[in-house]
């Protein structure tokens, strides 16, 4: 490893990520900002991931590989930031894939907006070997701030920042507290959350990710009442905007309907009814099969 201080710092949590590992890892060396530092933690990984993790870092020193035992994404993160070197702190999940200018463009977002306190990117989904354009948002200009988080994410329909698009100051981890533990899903938008309220939104309206989406074994599969961030909770946070309640309710509402697709019905009931603004409204026919459906299990 070099003594130098990179510039950013990559931090990859892994765990059974081996059908797509290698390229995520070879986007990262492809990245044409040089000055930065790969930190890879396997999170107990049983597919052959940390073998790969071993036998890319043996090929480029930039790579560390640090191994724990399974404790969920936000442990991973956590113990790679406790390591980091670098200035600002950029993530990859270990199935998503960077354009090999990314790190450079986020480095031209920091260097135009030195005060923001996150920097995000558009970005593309695959699925089933589909192509979507995600998260481009309504802005005559390529990049510019984003003032209201929360106003944005509802107009957009979905957080406008993903983990695997954006980049954070490190010295920002040491006046928020970093990823929540314990929790499948969610402690991400739980982070992104406590930074937008204080902070502005450097924002690039040019795709430069490619996340992976549906697949059903990472870090992030879990979308049980178990397994996922009880997002209601952030009603005891208070916010300026006037769109704070409204982004905290798409977001259980988008919890809710992706327990429904992954067939959790209680959950999804649950959620609902945590927040009853959404239950109201919802289509009746929608309600009322969810209705039927949970009287359905209960027999």
């Amino acid at each position: 490893m070099s003594n130098d201080i990179p510039a950013v710092s990559v931090i990859i949590p892994v765990y059974n990520a081996a059908e797509f590992l290698k390229d995520g890892l070879n986007s990262l060396l492809k990245q044409t900002l040089r000055e930065i530092e790969i930190i890879c933690v396997d999170d107990g990984s049983t597919d052959g991931s940390l073998v790969i993790l071993k036998e890319f870092e043996k090929t480029d020193a930039r790579i560390r590989v640090i191994h724990q035992e399974n404790q969920g994404a936000g442990a991973a993160r956590n113990n790679g930031m406790d390591v980091a070197r670098g200035k600002y702190l950029a993530f990859l999940d270990a199935d998503d894939i960077w354009e090999s200018d990314y790190l450079e463009c986020q480095k031209k977002l920091i260097e135009i907006y030195p005060d923001a306190g996150i920097y995000s990117t558009a970005f593309y989904s695959l699925e089933k070997g589909k192509r979507k354009l995600r998260n481009v948002l309504i802005n005559e200009h390529t990049h510019f701030l984003v003032h209201d988080y929360f106003k944005e994410s509802v107009m957009n329909g979905l957080s406008i920042c993903w983990t695997s698009s954006l980049c954070l100051k490190k010295e920002m981890i040491k006046e928020i507290p970093m990823f929540r533990v314990g929790i499948k899903r969610g402690e991400d938008l739980d982070l992104w959350l406590r930074i937008a309220l204080n902070y502005d939104v450097a924002y690039l309206n040019l795709p430069k990710v490619f996340y992976r989406t549906g697949l059903s074994d990472s870090l992030t599969s879990d979308y049980s009442k178990n397994g996922e961030f009880p997002y209601y909770e952030w009603f005891n946070f208070t916010s300026e905007s006037s769109y704070y309640r409204k982004y905290v309710i798409l977001v259980v509402y988008i919890h809710a309907k992706n327990a429904f697709i992954h067939h959790d019905y209680d959950t999804c009931l649950a959620e609902l009814w945590s927040v009853k603004t959404i239950v109201w409204r919802f289509k009746w026919a929608e309600r009322l099969l969810l209705l039927v459906i949970s009287w359905i299990k209960s027999k």
